[in-house]
């Protein structure tokens, strides 16, 4: 019984890092110039998560930007459902709900972000910086994924 379930165990790792594998990734670097590698529709997933935050945020600030950041939150997530469903081959539904795990985690980091920069009265600063990141992002998945962004007849 031990064997097969070690067995299960490795062909279910195996599965796991194929499918990473396959993840299209690129490499960026962060507002202190350190470098990292990810998949895009990680990066994709998380900004989505980060600007729904801001966009409410910005939205309470009545910042006339606010429309404009959450049309680019539902961007970010559409693109990182579309690369998953790419990369891994895998259904809609698997795709929504691994995205949205992402981009959940990136809504609670964010949240908790939002109160230390009001409470430090830099929260313009951070929703500049922020949405600048994921400005940067999307734009560099737009010039290495140009076929994404056709408009479908």
């Amino acid at each position: 019984m031990k064997r097969i379930l070690s067995a299960a165990t490795v062909l279910l790792c195996l599965g796991t890092l194929s499918a990473m594998a396959e993840d299209r990734r690129h490499v960026y670097k962060d507002v202190a110039g350190k470098t990292f590698e990810g998949p895009w529709w990680d990066t994709l997933a998380y900004c989505a998560g980060r600007l729904k935050v801001l966009g409410e945020w910005a939205e309470t600030a009545k910042r006339p930007d606010a429309q404009a950041v959450k049309d680019a939150m539902n961007i970010h997530f559409a693109l990182a459902v579309n690369r998953l469903m790419v990369d891994r081959g895998i259904p809609q539904q698997e795709a929504l709900d691994t995205a949205g795990e992402v981009a959940r985690g990136a809504i609670d980091s964010q949240r908790s972000a939002v109160f230390t920069y009001m409470a430090t009265r830099t929260m313009d600063q951070e929703f500049e910086n922020k949405v600048m990141i994921c400005d940067t992002h999307l734009r560099a998945y737009a010039q290495e994924f140009p076929g994404d962004f056709k408009a479908s007849n």
